[in-house]
């Protein structure tokens, strides 16, 4: 049910396309019994836990002579599903659509070492990315342009926290000189296995150190763009790719979550093709609403 409510008609096919990808060696299948979608698999790699992570998923079941039995095993997430799931808002990013990112992202690059991981979101909105990240155990730096949702970020922080009684510490600071449009104000938030860092910034200008090896981000469309007299994002993407790339070490993964009716698909790969990255074969298309048809861009450096 969850990956019918992000992928719409097209769930079953962005659900194999996810598990093809990130299990390149397994075979998939799928059936319908008692009105639920399954994926079938013949598993065989012993540990099934890896599977939880899908953003398809909700659960793993064994095949058994009486029936389905409900195996008890789950993702080992490091933080509450609250943490990114507990806050709604008019234009989130979709929860499950922005794991399946980070997931594209780890198979994709070559960095496979969660430890060593740094993920960077320029759009990061209100952090939903970042949110994942630190699930994850992954340390995540956004950029956001709207000074207004650093303290909505502080907000929820401090609200899971209470809530699910989390040990963390948040810190404020200041990237350069103080200026009235509040751009280089952070917060950032250390959890006990990872940090999560907002900046209000220009992420074409703001130019952090190459230590990144993951770029997840949700492109602003529809009505969410007024940025330009156009509601197409590409002349912004274009004054952003280089300084995005620019903070990429060679190796990382890019996963761009954009309406493929504006910008064209082609078009947004020509953008990052010229600054050197390789397009991946991965499409996650489905249709969210009559405006609004959503893929998945991956490319590597």
């Amino acid at each position: 049910p969850i990956c019918k409510s992000a992928y719409y008609l097209d769930f079953l096919a962005v659900a194999q396309e996810e598990f093809q990808a990130c299990f390149p060696d397994v075979s998939v299948g799928s059936s319908t019994c008692g009105g639920l979608n399954f994926l079938d698999v013949d598993w065989p790699h012993g540990d099934v836990s890896p599977l939880t992570r899908l953003s398809c998923v909700q659960g793993l079941f064994t095949q058994t002579e009486n029936g389905l039995q409900c195996l008890d095993v789950g993702p080992g997430f490091f933080l509450p599903e609250g943490v990114v799931w507990g806050d709604k808002y008019r234009g989130k990013t979709s929860e499950v659509a922005t794991q399946l990112g980070i997931n594209l992202a780890l198979e994709f690059s070559s960095f496979k070492n969660h430890e060593a991981l740094e993920l960077l979101d320029p759009m990061a909105g209100r952090g939903t990315t970042l949110f994942w990240a630190a699930r994850y155990g992954i340390d995540a730096v956004g950029i956001e342009y709207k000074k207004e949702v650093l303290e909505h970020f502080h907000r929820h922080v401090k609200k899971q926290s209470k809530i699910h009684r989390i040990k963390h510490k948040v810190l404020k600071g200041q990237h350069g000189k103080k200026q009235k449009n509040g751009h280089g104000a952070f917060r950032e938030v250390q959890w006990p296995h990872c940090k999560s860092k907002l900046i209000i910034g220009d992420s074409a200008k703001l130019s952090l150190k190459s230590a990144f090896n993951m770029l997840v981000t949700d492109l602003p469309y529809g009505i969410q763009f007024t940025g330009l007299k156009s509601r197409n994002p590409i002349e912004l993407i274009e004054q952003c790719a280089s300084n995005w790339v620019s903070m990429l070490q060679e190796g990382s993964a890019v996963v761009l979550i954009f309406n493929a009716l504006q910008p064209k698909r082609a078009d947004l790969a020509d953008v990052f093709i010229r600054q050197g990255l390789t397009e991946c074969n991965f499409s996650g298309a489905h249709r969210m609403s009559e405006s609004i048809k959503r893929e998945f861009l991956v490319l590597r450096k």
